[in-house]
């Protein structure tokens, strides 16, 4: 390759880094404070979301530019080569976009012990939408308590839906849906015992103790530690007095 071409093939490269650049901005404004705000960007995918747009934004689209882009060839020829780059990162973006979208999480479910994430395939379970949770007058993701089963028909068909992992998420279902606020006697009566899990992991203990140094008139017994069983990992999230989720720990 001689140094012309090269130079060249690099200012192309640059050209469609720069236009990829704002691209991708847009996305991930959009991705850290619509679709994944908050905590639950790291928590419940969005980084991982992220990350696929970011190879084929930044680094598959510019690098099929350089590698394709030749100024000898015709203006025609240059043109098809940019239409199909175009498609081709166009198509592949909206693939992650939709599967970033579809896999955000909706709500936030203490049920059982637990936070579930539920998202739209979830819902639909139950033959309700996103739309459906805006009775609840929260922003997305709700943070909400699903009530418990009421008789034994109830309690058998969330148990084999837990033994065969099949059927829809009980706890998915909006009509169960009760304020985190009335729940949090059980949010107490279910909280880790954070002290002793601090005990055994360093770096626990040091997320903990940082916690409890933004919070210098509160004592462990003012907030509920409840395990968080997530999308790609667990975690613990943090419940304040007044119901609303605080922070996260490593699991």
């Amino acid at each position: 390759m001689n140094r012309q071409l090269l130079k060249s093939k690099i200012k192309a490269l640059a050209a469609h880094l720069g236009i990829s650049t704002g691209i991708f901005i847009v996305l991930f404004v959009l991705i850290l404070f619509w679709w994944y705000p908050g905590l639950w960007f790291s928590i419940e995918g969005g980084w991982q979301g992220t990350r696929i747009m970011l190879v084929v934004d930044m680094v598959l689209g510019p690098l099929l530019t350089f590698i394709i882009f030749n100024p000898a060839k015709s203006r025609q020829a240059i043109l098809f080569d940019f239409s199909c780059i175009a498609l081709f990162q166009a198509l592949a973006l909206m693939w992650g976009i939709y599967a970033v979208h579809s896999q955000r999480p909706l709500a936030i479910v203490y049920w059982d012990g637990s936070f579930y994430s539920v998202d739209s395939k979830d819902l639909a379970a139950f033959d309700t939408t996103a739309a459906d949770l805006a009775q609840f007058e929260q922003k997305l993701p709700l943070v909400i308590a699903a009530r418990e089963p009421e008789n034994q028909d109830e309690a058998a068909a969330v148990a084999l839906s837990a033994f065969f992992g099949e059927g829809p998420k009980m706890y998915a279902d909006i009509e169960r849906f009760q304020p985190l606020s009335d729940h949090l006697e059980r949010l107490r009566a279910n909280s880790l015992d954070i002290q002793a899990r601090a005990e055994k992991k360093p770096e626990l203990a040091a997320r903990l103790d940082a916690f409890m140094q933004r919070h210098p008139d509160k004592t462990l017994d003012d907030f509920a530690f409840i395990k968080l069983q997530g999308r790609f990992s667990n975690y613990i999230l943090i419940v304040g007095p007044a119901g609303k989720i605080l922070g996260q720990l490593p699991a």
